[in-house]
């Protein structure tokens, strides 16, 4: 939970539930973990009581109900359905419908760091195009199937890094079927904070033997500001 307006509505949810785990988690240094939060409120109150409750009271975290819980089975259609306009694939930057540059970096990795001057908590996934199609979502239509970066924050995991094939590699556990990736495809990282997407600007082309690129972000969890590490 990012923000104090959000661990006070999620308090308020967990009370009002009757679900003290719950509560003690939101209460705890430990209320930032959205996925401990969210199974631990799965597991106390179930899905048929927890799904609605999100989507009545704060349909924002339904991007991370669908990111955290597994086995969503009939639920997973009504998170989709309840996610800001803004989370929808179709409103991230489709680099894919803008001209390519000739002197894109060729890369193999990418690493997002939390700069000085961050104060968030943030995640990233890759976006590629293959053969004019943008992936993953082509494959995979909620975000939850998409492979996700460990959460960074300032306090511990400053950093993380994913290769590309990572990305693009099948996962039963997402329910993700793998996708296309092919050496020339352009990349682009997008981050996550806040229950919210952004695109962080940047194109490159997959490589096998580019480089590991760092993008480093400051800034607040719904005001990012990204740049290349120099």
């Amino acid at each position: 939970m990012e923000l104090n307006g959000q661990r006070s509505a999620a308090i308020r949810l967990a009370t009002e539930m009757d679900a003290p785990r719950t509560l003690e988690i939101l209460k705890s240094d430990q209320y930032r973990d959205a996925g401990a939060v969210l199974k631990t409120a799965a597991d106390e109150v179930g899905l048929d009581k927890l799904v609605p409750a999100i989507i009545n009271s704060y349909p924002a975290w339904a991007g991370e109900a669908l990111r955290f819980l597994p086995d969503l089975g009939s639920y997973r259609q009504s998170l989709v359905d309840a996610l800001p306009k803004h989370e929808t694939p179709t409103a991230l930057v489709n680099f894919a419908a803008a001209a390519v540059p000739e002197d894109l970096t060729a890369v193999r990795s990418l690493t997002l760091y939390l700069a000085p001057g961050a104060a968030l908590v943030a995640s990233f996934t890759m976006f590629w195009t293959h053969q004019g199609v943008t992936y993953p979502q082509a494959v995979a239509p909620d975000l939850g199937q998409w492979k996700w970066s460990i959460d960074l924050s300032i306090a511990i995991n400053r950093s993380y890094t994913i290769s590309c094939p990572d990305f693009a590699a099948p996962d039963a556990n997402r329910n993700f079927p793998g996708a296309p990736l092919a050496p020339g495809d352009v990349v682009w990282m997008v981050e996550r904070s806040c229950s919210t997407d952004f695109d962080t600007g940047f194109q490159f082309v997959y490589q096998p033997n580019g480089k590991d690129i760092q993008i480093d972000v400051v800034g607040t969890a719904l005001a990012p500001s990204f740049s290349i590490h120099q």
